[in-house]
């Protein structure tokens, strides 16, 4: 299963196990615990990560 969000900047991917995140090349970027990721490689989330969409805390 996966979703994106409306602007198309990143995508999350969600196995038995993991929930990963990937940004897509947005202008805000893509954070995990305040630190911007990697464009186009999936990050995987641990509980208690704060996930950001530009400035848009989840």
């Amino acid at each position: 299963m996966a979703w994106t969000n409306n602007t198309l900047s990143s995508t999350m991917s969600r196995t038995q196990d993991e929930h990963k995140v990937k940004d897509l090349g947005s202008l805000n970027g893509t954070f995990v615990n305040d630190v911007r990721i990697q464009e186009q490689i999936y990050v995987t989330l641990k509980i208690d990560d704060k996930l950001r969409f530009g400035y848009d805390i989840l």
